[in-house]
């Protein structure tokens, strides 16, 4: 599993999410009526991705803040991308 670090994901146009108070998002495909509950950590990779930055711009991002091994890094962002893109709210 994992990405190329140059491509850059972004968000299906008509995808409907809130963030909640609690810092978690919830978002919507209204195409397949899937939703899902984003985490915190989820939260910040969604709203890096933005149609503008690549993968290893929000892994470097995620690197910066958290200070983690960067293999765990990339290994959680590759497993968030592919459960996104699983349910169809982004795109690469």
């Amino acid at each position: 599993m994992g990405f190329d670090h140059s491509l850059i994901p972004q968000k299906v146009k008509g995808i409907r999410w809130v963030l909640r108070k609690n810092g978690t998002i919830l978002a919507l495909n209204p195409y397949t009526d899937q939703y899902i509950e984003i985490n915190k950590m989820g939260s910040l990779i969604w709203f890096l991705i933005n149609g503008e930055n690549s993968i290893g711009i929000i892994i470097n991002t995620l690197l910066d803040l958290f200070k983690l091994p960067r293999q765990e890094i990339e290994e959680d962002v590759a497993m968030f991308i592919e459960k996104l893109v699983n349910s169809k709210l982004i795109e690469i």
